[in-house]
């Protein structure tokens, strides 16, 4: 079956680069036709060179992506505009968004154009994110603040109609989830995440009031596994009488692939780049970014709607753990497709294991911190690695053995990501900014430096 590819007609909002061949458009129309598809209609034209004729369903049968793509493809398809063999400066658009999808032909794009560039090259950490990003920039928010206000009205009129009480059990998706069948969560709100959706045995026990996700590739990707995840995230709003939050960012993912009778149980919160923990929604529509889904999310959540917090299958791991980065509740996971999806997102699996968690324990403690000194309280309930958690939990928990050592390279190093990324969040753009002095600029430099030479003293993390 062969779609119809025009030649260059009006000029495009969208350019591929660099110059494209067979295995390059293999691995690119089946996430044009994803991303994209949400918004076709805002996209008069999406040009490239090179391979001048494409075949668009050579990747109709590969079991790693999502099979809703196949329905996208003539759509998206048919913006595809050929611009000839090679690009050259006066060919391009100068304002068209520029998709580069080979990230060493980024120096190249940026003396070729000034339009926006976007990097959805799969060898990229960030890949995922940034293809959502191109939809969000295409939709510019529009209306998404009505949409929040009236979702939000719907989740505190949830909540009052149930007669929650002011405790709150957030749940993480390790192996310590299982414990929850023997826990009586009562009256309180339950707050899920990602997976735990095809547990219906769980949803059925603990009845959440919301459940979250968050993770570019895993939830609002193209592949077979996120694929998955939408289906059974269909199939519990459909069960169970639950709010879905997000990312503002995802919202034009979600709203395109989710049915419509399910959209106004969607809660899109903007999700901005500051330091410590905001837990005052009601004030603030908002949460801070972080690299994983407790701390963006399940523990501002949990905060803003109750007092007490109970912490439920947030395992952590062991540093010495190289096998896995997390394990998790099988009875929650969509293992199946988990080679699949690393087959899709190269990229996002070379990230830094070590740095990661020395940031993610970090922030928990002062998250958890900042939350007791607000008055708040927090308990953890099932077993955990996480030194901040460890100091929180239950005395009748059979908790890992805790190791001095590890919790002082932890401690040292989990500081120093801390600031490194604090810097980053509150200088960054004013770092880049040419009216900033020079000096300024040396200083934070130095300050950055001090943080990659600290972690790599501790031994653990690699340059960051």
């Amino acid at each position: 079956m062969t779609e119809a590819i025009p030649d260059r007609l009006s000029p495009p909002d969208i350019l591929l680069f660099p110059e494209i061949d067979a295995a390059a458009a293999a691995s690119l129309l089946p996430r044009l036709a994803f991303y994209l598809w949400p918004v076709r209609d805002r996209i008069g034209g999406i040009a490239w060179a090179g391979l001048q004729r494409p075949d668009p369903w050579q990747f109709a049968d590969n079991p790693d992506f999502d099979p809703v793509i196949a329905a996208h493809v003539p759509e998206v398809v048919g913006k595809l505009q050929w611009c000839g063999e090679a690009f050259t400066s006066d060919a391009l658009p100068e304002h068209a968004m520029v998709l580069v999808w080979q990230e060493r032909a980024l120096k190249r794009a940026l003396s070729l154009t000034e339009g926006p560039i976007f990097v959805v090259d799969p060898e990229s950490l960030h890949e995922g994110d940034q293809f959502i990003e191109v939809g969000t920039a295409l939709t510019r928010g529009e209306g998404a603040a009505e949409r929040a206000s009236a979702a939000l009205l719907r989740l505190r009129r949830q909540i009052a109609e149930r007669g929650h009480s002011r405790t709150a059990y957030v749940l993480g998706t390790g192996p310590g989830l299982s414990r929850v069948a023997a826990m009586e969560t009562g009256d309180a709100i339950v707050v899920a995440c990602n997976s735990i959706v095809r547990n219906t045995a769980l949803l059925e026990h603990v009845r959440p009031a919301i459940t979250v996700a968050a993770d570019p590739i895993f939830h609002s990707g193209f592949s077979a596994y996120a694929g998955a995840f939408r289906r059974h995230l269909i199939e519990a709003l459909d069960r169970f009488d639950m709010m879905f939050v997000i990312q503002e960012r995802d919202e034009h993912i979600y709203r395109a692939y989710l049915p419509e009778r399910l959209h106004d149980r969607i809660l899109a919160i903007p999700v901005v780049y500051e330091t410590g923990l905001h837990m005052d929604l009601d004030g603030s529509l908002k949460v801070h970014a972080t690299q994983n889904v407790l701390t963006m999310f399940l523990l501002p959540l949990g905060f803003w709607l109750a007092d007490d917090i109970r912490i439920v299958g947030c395992d952590g791991r062991a540093l010495q753990d190289k096998v896995m980065f997390w394990k998790h509740d099988q009875a929650s996971q969509l293992g199946e497709h988990m080679a699949g999806i690393r087959r899709c997102h190269p990229g996002f699996f070379q990230i830094d294991q070590d740095s990661y968690y020395l940031l993610h324990c970090e922030t928990v403690r002062r998250w958890l911190t900042s939350a007791e000194q607000a008055g708040k309280r927090s308990t953890n309930v099932t077993p955990s690695h996480i030194p901040a958690l460890l100091a929180r939990s239950a005395q009748e928990l059979d908790n890992p053995a805790r190791v001095a050592a590890d919790e002082f390279r932890i401690a040292i190093g989990g500081r120093l990501a801390y600031w490194h990324r604090a810097a980053r969040v509150r200088y960054g753009a004013w770092f880049r900014s040419d009216n900033t002095p020079l000096w300024q600029r040396r200083a934070v430099a130095s300050v950055i430096r001090v943080a990659r030479r600290g972690l790599r003293l501790v031994g653990l993390g690699k340059a960051i």
